[in-house]
């Protein structure tokens, strides 16, 4: 049986049968919640791509939540079912009758889902301030049939009804890279290979992915983000500070990112430094004084009190003001430069100390690659090499801060040597969102790992791959 398969009662389902495959990705670095997501026909030709929030305000609690989900999911397949429409009219060859039918749901949470509850979403919270936690996967069904009798919604008979976390996405895409990959296709179809997948962005998300044998990888995602981990003095690299944090404090985040960059620069107070993170713009530290490069826009209307901070700094002027937007750009004097600088290489040390901090666990498991995905992680990587005279790439710096926390610790060495182990990052590997692993994810040969309890487990054949 497939992950979550359903079969619905008869009296749940209208008359006219329709088919079409969704997959959705939340994310909780907004409290509306983000969404991304992906519909396609039965022979995975895309329909549409959404992009946006699920709510326009903070849930009020998880009926709310539950809700809100559902009603998302049927505007969705209204949306399908005018989209095939319109290609059947139109003579496309790759809809039929069939694909106005919803057969295969997918949602994927940015938290575990153990014995068919979303155990937590941290950042997602309802109106007393409570983060969203047990929450019924089957009760977000329940509602969703019941949104879809309302809005004469069709909806399989025996649609595969998937939630799982997050992460799963991530793993399930690196894998099926990995499978055609010139340089790792040999080794996933030998078996024995261990590769983690780690994407940042919102969070910091660490995704193991495992060829044990020739046959299958089992994928299983983590919540090594809460890891414990000491910040290093940004002037000292062998030097902790003495506070003790997750390792998703430390700086490998878009969050992080910004509030070591706003503090550098000199935004001390809490209330400030939230300004500059609710901005969501961590292109801000990674800047560089290159034509094209040097500029950030952000909304006036939401984001006022952060442009205000930004100018005040003395490292922004105005270069351009349109509607609600307004587009800051680095000013081109050697103070401003400097203090720039300064904000942006801290941030970025940072990130790197955060990402050595998790690659040394995962060499100490037996890691043979680790693989950064991501637009954040792209955009450091691609900065580090406008920076830097010889081209330096994220993985050179990785490694440097790993040489010089482990030094001649001879457990670790001989680990790297007898791996292999690797670090790459973007590339080929580059990954969006989470939403590029529905046809994988949903394809019946993907089960649950070991008792099927956690949805935070997969177990896929390589062929699917």
């Amino acid at each position: 049986m497939s992950i979550n398969s359903v079969r619905i009662p008869s009296k749940m389902l209208n008359k006219v049968s329709f088919g079409h495959k969704m997959i959705i990705d939340i994310g909780a670095s907004d409290p509306r919640g983000t969404v991304k997501l992906l519909s396609t026909t039965d022979n995975d030709s895309v329909l549409f791509n959404n992009n946006g929030f699920l709510s326009n305000k903070n849930f009020e609690s998880e009926k709310d939540f539950i809700d809100t989900v559902s009603k998302y999911i049927v505007n969705a397949c209204k949306q399908a079912e005018a989209k095939v429409e319109e290609l059947k009219k139109a003579g496309n060859p790759n809809v039929s009758d069939k694909d106005q039918e919803l057969s295969n749901l997918a949602i994927l949470v940015p938290g575990p889902v153990v014995n068919n509850k979303i155990a937590l979403i941290a950042n997602i919270k309802t109106s007393n301030g409570q983060s969203m936690q047990d929450v019924e996967t089957m009760k977000i069904f329940n509602a969703l049939i019941n949104q879809a009798q309302k809005e004469h919604i069709n909806i399989s008979r025996d649609i595969n009804y998937v939630v799982a976390k997050d992460l799963l996405g991530t793993g399930i895409s690196l894998a099926s890279i990995l499978a055609k990959h010139p340089q790792y296709k040999d080794k996933i179809k030998q078996g024995d290979f261990f590769a983690v997948g780690i994407m940042t962005g919102g969070g910091f998300g660490s995704v193991n992915i495992k060829a044990k044998d020739q046959k299958t990888v089992e994928i299983e995602a983590s919540e090594n983000s809460h890891n414990l981990a000491v910040p290093l003095s940004i002037d000292n690299s062998h030097k902790p500070d003495g506070e003790i944090v997750r390792i998703g404090k430390l700086g490998a985040t878009a969050k992080g990112m910004l509030e070591n960059y706003a503090k550098t620069l000199g935004i001390t107070s809490n209330d400030d430094i939230n300004a500059i993170v609710n901005t969501g713009n961590a292109r801000m530290a990674t800047l560089i004084n290159k034509d094209g490069k040097n500029s950030i826009s952000l909304n006036k209307n939401l984001h006022n009190h952060a442009i205000k901070l930004l100018l005040d700094t003395g490292v922004y002027k105005v270069k351009e003001e349109k509607d609600n937007n307004i587009t800051l750009e680095l000013k081109n004097d050697t103070n401003s430069l400097e203090k720039h600088k300064k904000a942006r290489l801290t941030a970025i040390q940072k990130y790197v100390d955060a990402i050595a901090w998790h690659t040394i666990c995962k060499i100490t498991e037996g890691a043979n690659l680790l693989i950064l995905t991501g637009p954040l992680a792209n955009g450091i990587n691609k900065t580090i090499m406008d920076l830097t005279e010889n081209k330096m790439q994220l993985k050179d710096a990785i490694f440097n801060k790993i040489n010089s926390l482990v030094g001649d610790d001879n457990t670790i060495n001989k680990l790297r040597k007898e791996y292999d182990f690797d670090i790459v990052c973007g590339g080929e590997f580059m990954i969006e969102n989470n939403t590029t692993c529905a046809k994988t994810l949903l394809d019946k040969s993907s089960v649950l790992a070991g008792s099927g309890k956690r949805a935070d487990w997969i177990s896929l054949p390589i062929k699917t791959l």
